[in-house]
């Protein structure tokens, strides 16, 4: 089921995508602050996100601009109106991206939405993080010239170090994410990051170190 994310503190644009979406099949997340947003975005695994370009607290572009800059490359569909003039359209205009302008009709909404996921076939397979690419399909990473084969479970946490991108990881996070993959675990979360901190920094020298802050957890650093 295709999972949608909507950052909107606006009642009735919230209450028409609902219409839309939910009886078109979609679980539709709302979050009324930015804050909410990222929470949910820890939590559940979106398709894509719908952003409403003005919020009180803080605007859209903040919000969009702070997904990308995170490298959380989900497809977004950015929700303007007046204001929202040819200059920001061309400053957001990238892959993964599209944008409609209020009011607009349920038709429309479909369509912008079918084709930015259309457009996206490949974003689960593809994690980014600065210079760092991580292919889940191939389980290949590389970085500037460099490239190298990892294990799923290795695969799996470099990707969640890389999509929180220089934030510290609970170790209770990962071993969750161990515990989903395996469900009799046989080694330590600690096992299984030290030996993927070895591969890495064997792999990238200086460039790319998984660090541990004591009694809070890891933290991948990259540094050009």
């Amino acid at each position: 089921m295709t999972k949608v994310l909507l950052l909107t503190n606006d009642f009735s644009l919230k209450k028409l995508v609902d219409l839309t979406l939910i009886y078109s099949g979609f679980t539709v997340h709302t979050a009324g602050r930015s804050e909410e947003a990222w929470n949910l975005l820890d939590q559940v695994k979106f398709n894509f996100v719908m952003i409403d370009y003005r919020l009180s607290e803080n605007t859209g572009l903040v919000f969009y601009k702070s997904l990308r800059q995170l490298s959380l490359n989900l497809p977004v569909l950015m929700i303007g109106e007046g204001d929202f003039d040819a200059f920001m359209l061309k400053d957001l205009s990238i892959d993964n991206y599209d944008f409609i302008l209020k009011p607009f009709k349920f038709r429309e909404l479909k369509v912008k939405i079918n084709s930015l996921l259309k457009m996206n076939t490949q974003s689960d397979e593809i994690v980014c993080y600065g210079e760092l690419k991580i292919d889940l399909r191939k389980h290949l990473v590389s970085i500037k010239d460099k490239i190298m084969q990892l294990g799923k479970m290795e695969m799996r946490i470099l990707v969640l170090l890389a999509k929180k991108a220089g934030n510290i990881v609970d170790p209770k996070t990962i071993k969750k994410l161990i515990e989903d993959e395996d469900n009799i675990p046989t080694m330590t979360s600690f096992y299984y990051v030290s030996k993927l901190s070895k591969k890495m920094k064997s792999f990238s020298g200086e460039a790319l170190e998984i660090v541990l802050i004591r009694n809070q957890g890891y933290i991948l650093k990259l540094r050009t």
